[in-house]
């Protein structure tokens, strides 16, 4: 006797069994689904008596109290962990040959710039007028331009949701300028080298990891999104 499988129409009530338990993103559903189908299936080799209704609800027992739940926090949770490395791998590579030297030049810039009295107002003008704008710019234009992805009427994705958390990187970019002002008011009180070198070295680090954040981690997900769920990219 044949191992019994999975019909179509049982695939298709585990997708509504996933929505009535309040999981609705798609990509979390089919990795939720492949796991059910393939308990079910197994309790079928043990019990081949049972029906799909009871080894389904034997399934789901098996994740616990918290249902699917936990299931989605621990995917949310690796999609964080996954980016953050990207994030990080993006940075390290400022400070190692070749793009290490773009680095030490923008921060000896800033160095130098540094060294000059009343610079420091330089400094937090400059950052007042690049930073407010362009992260007005970003939330308004270059995110819904470039990394927002339309996906078709009523398809919800995890990998969705966590690209829109990009969309307010605006608000970090704001909250640097505006916290800065005891910084660089410390810095006009302090005429030293190597205070000067450490803010010019922060300065830069910010820098990077605002790009990383803004633009290049950003397309990393749509391109993963794209390559992953082309059929439910609206055109």
């Amino acid at each position: 006797m044949s191992e019994r499988k999975l019909t179509p129409e049982e695939i298709k009530e585990l997708f509504a069994f996933c929505c009535k338990h309040r999981v609705y993103q798609y990509d979390l559903q089919i990795e939720l689904i492949d796991h059910l189908a393939s308990s079910i299936e197994n309790y079928w080799i043990i019990e081949p008596e049972i029906s799909f209704n009871q080894a389904l609800n034997k399934t789901y027992k098996s994740f616990g109290e918290n249902g699917f739940s936990k299931i989605k926090a621990e995917k949310e949770k690796a999609l964080r962990k996954k980016y953050n490395r990207l994030l990080w791998r993006f940075v390290g590579e400022y400070f190692k040959l070749p793009k290490i030297i773009l680095t030490i030049a923008i921060s000896l810039v800033l160095f130098t710039l540094l060294q000059f009295s009343n610079i420091q107002a330089f400094l937090v003008v400059s950052y007042l007028i690049l930073f407010l704008p362009f992260g007005l710019i970003y939330y308004f234009y270059l995110f819904p331009k470039y990394f927002q992805i339309k996906v078709i009427p009523g398809k919800s994705f995890l990998l969705i949701n966590y690209l829109k958390k990009f969309d307010d990187s605006f608000l970090f970019m704001s909250w640097i300028p505006v916290n800065s002002f005891p910084f660089f008011n410390l810095l006009k009180h302090t005429n030293n080298s190597w205070v000067n070198l450490l803010v010019a070295v922060t300065l830069t680090f910010v820098t990077i990891v605002v790009y990383a954040s803004c633009f290049f981690v950003p397309q990393k997900v749509r391109e993963h999104f794209t390559r992953e769920f082309p059929q439910f990219v609206k055109s």
